[in-house]
């Protein structure tokens, strides 16, 4: 049986909410300041060709610092008490897996749809900066300015998050998460078709409003609202499986909307659009069929029905 002297690295289940947890999102936020940050120096001192054969490869050697320092921070955190309370009462499971697949599957698949949501982010992280940059553009933004706007948008949501988070504290999370599926619809739909007119300005402003802003609404409050489909013995199986699973697709986003440019008429935003709304339509319907539970007792999150 799993307890609380386990390594934190190797079983977590009894990871729990303590109504805060919304804002564990702001320091990831943080971290993607600091990726480009890197990147953007090494980029200005080498010429392309040095960048291009070795010069890339120093973030990845200096991120070994960055896993080491979560190593031993993670190494020293104790289950918390609600999980510690389960051995006691015979309640935690010898295989959460199955536990979760025979019992949860609704709840599964709830995170999951809602999940793909992060195809917003993979859209502005990556498709906006291939899109931005392409040769093919009359007139194409360069990747310093896309990353500046990146770096902006990730500083603002670093701030923005934790408001959001409160906010849902306050008035439910699905308001707030379903607020932020839509804006996130409407802020892409602006951003990709801000970027072909050419205009700095605008696609700056644009790509700011949507990393900074509004998807830091839906960043600020999926944690929260998919732990509290779960109860203890299953809480941290049934959110690693269905949030991998959406971001795994999410991950897909890219491809999926570069293979659809040009595929409507003679601007090669739209579709790419229209594939990050259809997106947020899936993900704002699995919202939308979970219960509210902010305001419920921590004991009782995952034992209602949704």
């Amino acid at each position: 049986m799993m307890h609380a002297k386990v390594p934190v690295l190797l079983y977590r289940e009894g990871w729990d909410l303590h109504r805060a947890i919304e804002n564990s999102q702001a320091p990831g936020a943080s971290g993607q300041v600091l990726a480009p940050a890197v990147v953007l120096p090494l980029a200005a001192m080498l010429s392309e060709e040095q960048f291009l054969s070795w010069g890339w490869r120093v973030p990845f050697w200096l991120s070994v610092i960055v896993v080491f320092v979560g190593f031993i921070v993670r190494r020293k955190l104790d289950e918390t008490p609600a999980f510690e309370k389960e051995p006691s009462h015979g309640d935690v499971p010898k295989v959460p897996l199955k536990v979760l697949f025979s019992d949860y599957r609704k709840e599964l698949l709830q995170v999951f749809f809602a999940a793909m949501i992060a195809s917003v982010g993979t859209t502005f992280a990556v498709f906006a900066l291939s899109f931005a940059t392409s040769k093919s553009q009359a007139h194409p933004i360069s990747a310093s300015t896309m990353l500046w706007i990146a770096i902006v948008a990730n500083l603002i949501a670093t701030f923005t998050i934790p408001m959001w988070g409160a906010l849902s504290d306050r008035i439910g999370r699905k308001p707030v998460f379903l607020s932020g599926v839509v804006l996130c619809a409407a802020a892409t739909v602006l951003f990709l078709w801000a970027i072909p007119t050419g205009n700095t300005s605008l696609v700056f402003a644009t790509g700011v409003l949507l990393g900074g802003v509004v998807y830091s609404i839906t960043n600020a409050v999926w944690p929260a609202t998919y732990a509290e489909r779960f109860p203890t013995q299953v809480r941290l199986s049934g959110m690693a499986v269905g949030t991998q699973f959406g971001f795994a697709f999410a991950g897909f986003a890219p491809l999926i909307q570069t293979a659809l440019m040009g595929a409507w008429g003679t601007q090669p935003w739209v579709m790419p659009a229209a594939y990050a709304v259809l997106i947020c339509v899936v993900s704002a319907i699995s919202i939308s069929s979970m219960k509210e539970t902010y305001n419920l007792p921590l004991e009782s999150l995952g034992r209602q029905k949704s």
